[in-house]
């Protein structure tokens, strides 16, 4: 992944003092500071989602940028208040999953202790298999813990896709559907959000 600047926090602080006084979501994009350097106390108390934390993506073959491994998310990404209620994450197959889904939940809940909605991009570059990745039991631990799951993009080789999509919504999340009549899941900081 990136290493950033030589002092992200600094960068951080900065952005949080210019931001509106009841700014309601912060999504980061492409980001080269970490993310782990975000100084959660300084964020705005109106703040009520946070994104996009991105986890072991690639992007044609090497990692995408602001990427970190899971096991960087557990050991040095910050916990957020609890006032962050919608979480956005990109998670792709740049490595193994070794974590379960239960210990994927549980590592996203201890972050964000406030966590009612997290919503998720995937992607699975093409010599990834579904079975290699915990999405579909990610989606059900989280379900059946009471916190909503929009999957707002899916990213895979077509033969997949329509298997992932159903799997998906049989856990019970919430999958964006391409057709404009079906019901959607987009991303908070999508403009036809409210």
């Amino acid at each position: 992944s990136d290493s950033g600047t030589s002092n992200g926090s600094a960068v951080f602080r900065q952005l949080f003092r210019t931001l509106p006084p009841h700014v309601q979501a912060i999504d980061f994009q492409n980001l080269a500071c970490p993310l782990c350097e975000l100084p959660v106390d300084k964020l705005p108390r109106t703040c009520t989602a946070f994104g996009t934390i991105v986890l072991q993506r690639d992007v044609n073959g090497s990692s995408a940028r602001g990427s970190m491994s899971f096991s960087d998310f557990i050991a040095r990404f910050p916990a957020f208040p609890s006032h962050v209620r919608i979480v956005r994450a990109s998670l792709g197959t740049e490595g193994r999953w070794d974590h379960s889904a239960h210990a994927i939940a549980r590592a996203f809940r201890d972050k964000f202790p406030g966590l009612s909605v997290l919503q998720l991009e995937l992607a699975l570059r093409p010599s990834a298999a579904i079975i290699d990745v915990p999405f579909v039991d990610l989606a059900r631990v989280l379900v059946d813990a009471g916190i909503r799951v929009e999957i707002t993009d899916i990213r895979c080789r077509a033969i997949q896709y329509e298997f992932l999509r159903a799997a998906l919504d049989h856990s019970g999340a919430m999958v964006h559907q391409i057709h404009e009549c079906s019901t959607s899941a987009l991303p908070f900081s999508h403009p036809r959000c409210p």
